[in-house]
């Protein structure tokens, strides 16, 4: 099951950066616009990207916290004293943070 959310997670994730990737690609329309936007004779427009970096930001939020919620179950299956679970999840969380 593990093994399982685990690779949802790398897909969501490759998913995300794909999208990002192309998003900021073609953010004007026609793409040549982004290289033209200076000359008066230009005729495009591009998105606003104040809005795709919020979308971008709290993306990868989500996602840093869910990867950093993935080895919860399998430290609580740990014969630890509950201090010693919670150290293990905080090394876990400065890793990914």
């Amino acid at each position: 099951m593990l093994e399982r959310i685990i690779y949802v997670t790398l897909g969501v994730v490759t998913a995300a950066g794909i999208s990002v990737a192309v998003a900021l690609a073609l953010q004007c329309t026609p793409v040549s616009y982004y290289w033209n936007w200076w000359k008066d004779d230009a005729e495009g427009h591009c998105i606003h990207l104040h809005g795709l970096g919020l979308a971008a930001g709290g993306i990868g939020i989500a996602l840093d916290l869910w990867i950093m919620l993935i080895p919860l179950p399998e430290i609580r299956k740990l014969r630890l004293p509950l201090k010693q679970k919670l150290g293990l999840f905080l090394v876990f969380v400065a890793w990914a943070g």
